[in-house]
């Protein structure tokens, strides 16, 4: 095999593949002199670097469709492909490439050289960020709350930006709320192995996830930072789906006295004006401009603090529970 063996004399098969541009991902070696075989060992290699057999290290919930592409995916060789070497190789090396790799595996999962891979590492890292671990969930979302109240009660009726700083806070308000809901479930998770070992137990998408031995004996495998990835795609102003992830982690019936049921309906009734400013700038589905206040910027605010009081009362049951 001509060029492609020299190529391969310079790079073991299993080691990341050399010919890339300055992002570490876009090939740059044009194959167009190259005889088809050649040429298509070349794109596979490529792709073997950034991709792999989701049966590797992917997580599998039957209920759930089958591998929780957790990372990223699931991606096909032929749509992968053809973006990166269209302009590249021959149209023929490139569909016998996505042919032998098709027979291998249909849907790929991001092998950890992957872009996706790299940036959920890092935004992994980042999260457990020194000023996180200094200042608890509770207390960025008061001084949060605070700003966003300060700012909306000193706008002046006279400034013409006042309608859309408004919208701005109203949604910021509820990004508030819902940051603080992943933080501290979140830090409860990492913090006490109980919620977690209940947290996995409990909640359905981790209760069903399934390894292979192979998988096991990797030891590529760490549960924990899969749950918190897990954990990340949920949508946290789904309200009453959030509490009942608190109450698979902490083992318990979470209280709602009418106080808190009241506040969590209020906060469900807002959403859809939520949706209009994050989405609409403001506009309903007919074009309607909604009218946002200081006054329900108040109450969002107001019954935010009622759900996040009884959160961090109902989590402090799991207090005793021992940490990692």
């Amino acid at each position: 095999m001509g060029r492609v063996k020299q190529l391969l004399l310079e790079q073991e098969y299993s080691e990341p593949f050399e010919h890339l541009k300055d992002d570490g991902f876009t090939p740059d070696i044009d194959l167009s002199d190259y005889d088809l075989e050649d040429a298509s060992e070349v794109i596979k290699s490529w792709f073997r670097t950034f991709f792999e057999d989701p049966a590797q290290e992917m997580p599998y919930n039957g209920r759930e469709g089958g591998y929780l592409y957790i990372w990223g995916g699931p991606y096909t060789a032929a749509d992968e492909i053809y973006d990166a070497f269209e302009s590249l190789a021959s149209k023929e090396a490139i569909e016998l490439a996505i042919s032998e790799l098709d027979d291998e595996c249909y849907e790929w999962a991001p092998s950890s050289r992957h872009p996706d891979q790299v940036s959920v590492a890092l935004e992994f890292a980042e999260s457990h960020s020194e000023w996180m671990d200094e200042n608890d969930p509770q207390t960025i979302f008061q001084t949060a709350c605070l700003q966003i109240s300060s700012t909306s009660d000193g706008l002046e009726d006279t400034d013409r930006n006042q309608p859309f700083i408004l919208r701005m806070l109203y949604a910021q308000a509820y990004s508030t709320l819902e940051a603080y809901l992943y933080d501290k479930l979140r830090r409860t998770l990492e913090q006490y192995s109980q919620a977690m070992e209940n947290y996995c137990k409990n909640y359905t998408p981790m209760s069903k996830i399934t390894y292979s031995p192979a998988q096991v004996l990797s030891g590529k495998i760490d549960i924990r930072k899969i749950a918190i990835e897990v954990l990340g795609k949920e949508i946290f102003h789904r309200f009453d789906k959030v509490i009942k992830i608190y109450e698979a982690s902490c083992g318990e019936e979470f209280p709602k006295s009418r106080d808190v049921e009241s506040a969590i309906g209020a906060l469900e009734n807002g959403l859809l004006l939520r949706h209009d400013c994050v989405h609409r700038n403001g506009h309903n589905h007919a074009g309607e401009m909604q009218e946002v206040t200081a006054e329900k910027i108040r109450d969002v605010i107001s019954c935010s603090q009622i759900l996040v009081d009884s959160i961090e009362s109902f989590v402090g049951t799991t207090e005793a529970v021992g940490s990692f």
